[in-house]
């Protein structure tokens, strides 16, 4: 078998050094590419994705501040007209406290007009219930005096009670013996949502109502 023989020029060691520099720049280059590929390239995917998350972090706080936003308006909206709802219904009712005071003015008035008040009794009301807002409650009133008397009692309360959460209701006159009595039912609607108390209630003198008293 002849022996191969190799060209004694293949290897110019003149064209290796020229050689090395490029062989030199082109392994620099693949590991630039490599390490680029290993290192940046992971980093960069993960700033990409952290960069989308943040937008998509952004976009959805922005549609929740716009949310809340519409229901910062709407509950505002709500609370307005169950404010002024409020309002309208307080002006409907009485405290207890108040209740008590005018109870108080009609013996005043009574006193005023020469009434006497014999009876003064609570009346057995409707059952309240969980829900409800306020308490009905009646009282059953009988008085003696003269008629002019009478009648200008009942005028006189109505006037310094001036409020319609106050009810005068089954009024009637009757002769007995040699004297009057009058009969009727103070309805009072009470309750915590009450405002203050009434105006007006006080003890001046019966000439603020139509005069002096008949009997004075």
């Amino acid at each position: 078998m002849p022996k191969t023989s190799w060209p004694k020029n293949l290897i110019n060691p003149e064209m290796l050094q020229r050689l090395l520099p490029i062989i030199a720049i082109a392994w620099l280059g693949s590991a630039m590419v490599l390490l680029i590929l290993l290192t940046i390239v992971p980093k960069a995917r993960e700033v990409q994705a952290k960069t989308e998350q943040l937008r998509a972090a952004h976009q959805e706080l922005v549609a929740v501040a716009a949310s809340w936003q519409e229901q910062k308006e709407k509950l505002s909206a709500e609370l307005t007209s169950l404010e002024k709802r409020l309002d309208e219904q307080q002006g409907l009712f009485i405290s207890k406290l108040m209740a008590a005071q005018v109870l108080d003015t009609v013996y005043q008035c009574a006193d005023l007009c020469h009434v006497t008040i014999v009876q003064m009794e609570n009346q057995p009301g409707p059952k309240k219930g969980v829900d409800t807002l306020y308490d009905v409650e009646t009282f059953r009133l009988e008085a003696y005096g003269g008629v002019s008397d009478l009648l200008y009692f009942v005028g006189l309360v109505h006037d310094r009670v001036d409020h319609q959460a106050f009810v005068l209701r089954n009024l009637s006159i009757a002769e007995k013996k040699d004297r009057h009595v009058l009969t009727m039912d103070l309805v009072l609607y009470t309750s915590a949502l009450a405002p203050a108390p009434i105006a007006g209630l006080s003890s001046t003198d019966a000439s603020s109502w139509h005069g002096a008293s008949p009997s004075a």
